[in-house]
């Protein structure tokens, strides 16, 4: 998957130095490195394991409740009733919460479709959203730090790999 997205980042640079006039037109050699074939997922978490997740970002080592815990079992619990990416999770607005329900406007859309999701409210969305309301202070981010701050994608996913780990789930 890096060497993909390399190979697609250094495609696109080397169009960019033919349109600015840096290289001669049509001489972009990327497109001829094949890209390299990645493997589909082939398994998917069960609930339970989903719950033993969250129950290790929770609890550290020690045993001992997390200070972050509860903010991404928030996050992966809006992931799992959204479908929406946690990256895109970690930069929601609190702008995004209306009347009709959550408006999302993916990353990966911004610049082909720009197309915006409507996630219209369930029972246990809204609870979710009136939890997060509790015990989070005032701020622009729904999902912050406990200074405030944001999360970094860095961040999120370190607190999924050490929940892995602690729930002994590969």
């Amino acid at each position: 998957r890096t060497f993909n997205a390399y190979h697609s980042m250094l495609r696109e640079l080397m169009r960019y130095a033919e349109e600015k006039g840096f290289r001669p037109a049509g001489s972009n050699p990327v497109p001829s490195v094949k890209r390299m074939k990645t493997k589909v997922r082939s398994r998917y978490i069960t609930d339970s394991e989903l719950r033993r997740i969250k129950v290790g970002i929770c609890y550290g080592e020690d045993g001992k409740r997390t200070p972050t815990g509860p903010m991404i079992c928030c996050l992966i619990e809006m992931a799992y009733l959204t479908g929406q990416r946690a990256n895109d999770l970690r930069r929601m607005e609190w702008t995004e919460i209306g009347q009709r329900g959550i408006m999302f406007q993916p990353g990966k859309t911004l610049e082909s479709t720009a197309v915006a999701i409507l996630v219209k409210w369930t029972d246990r969305l809204r609870k979710l959203v009136e939890r997060l309301r509790q015990f989070t202070q005032p701020g622009k981010h729904v999902f912050r730090k406990l200074d405030g701050s944001r999360y970094t994608y860095s961040g999120v996913n370190s607190a999924w790999k050490r929940g892995l780990a602690r729930a002994g789930i590969p």
